[in-house]
C-alpha cells in the first residue's frame, strides 16, 4: 500500500518531493496507518489554481466594501467575498472538469450570494444596487 501512496503521489506533475519519508495523512488515506511512524514529507506545489482567497487579499476586499471601520460582515462585504471566491472557483472547474465536490461547494457559494442579493434587494435597495456595480454582478 505503500507504493501505492508513492504512485499516487509521484502522478502530481505539478508537485515536486522534498523529503522522502511519508505524511501521516497520505499513510491513513491508504489504510496503513501502523505505518504512520515515517518522517513528515512536504510537497511543493506549482502552477495550480488557488481555490481559497489569499489572506491578504481579502483583507483588501472587506476594506474596499466596508461600510464602516469596523465592519467585516455585512452583506456587502459578504457579497464581495463570495464573488471573488465564485471566480476562483470557476477557474478551478475549468481546468478540473470532474471535481464534483468543488462544484458542489461552487453552488452552494451562488446560492448563499444569491440569498444575499435577495436580502439587499428587499431591504436596502440602494445598497444593493453599489454592490451589483462594484462587483460587476447582473440583476
Amino acid at each position: 500500500m505503500l507504493n501505492k501512496a508513492l504512485k499516487q503521489e509521484s502522478t502530481l506533475k505539478t508537485c515536486t518531493k522534498t523529503s522522502f519519508s511519508y505524511n501521516k495523512s497520505v499513510l491513513a488515506r491508504f489504510g496503513a496507518l501502523a505505518l504512520a511512524g515515517a518522517a513528515q514529507t512536504s510537497f511543493v506545489c506549482n502552477n495550480i489554481t488557488p481555490m481559497s482567497i489569499a489572506r491578504s487579499s481579502k483583507k483588501k476586499l472587506i476594506t474596499k466594501h466596508q461600510t464602516h471601520k469596523k465592519d467585516t460582515g455585512s452583506p456587502n462585504v459578504q457579497i464581495a467575498i463570495l464573488s471573488k471566491e465564485i471566480t476562483l472557483l470557476t477557474t478551478h472547474l475549468q481546468e478540473h472538469k470532474g471535481d464534483f465536490s468543488a462544484r458542489k461547494g461552487l453552488l452552494g457559494k451562488v446560492a448563499r450570494r444569491r440569498k444575499l442579493l435577495n436580502y439587499l434587494k428587499m431591504n436596502l435597495p440602494k445598497d444593493y444596487q453599489e454592490v451589483l456595480e462594484a462587483n460587476k454582478l447582473k440583476k
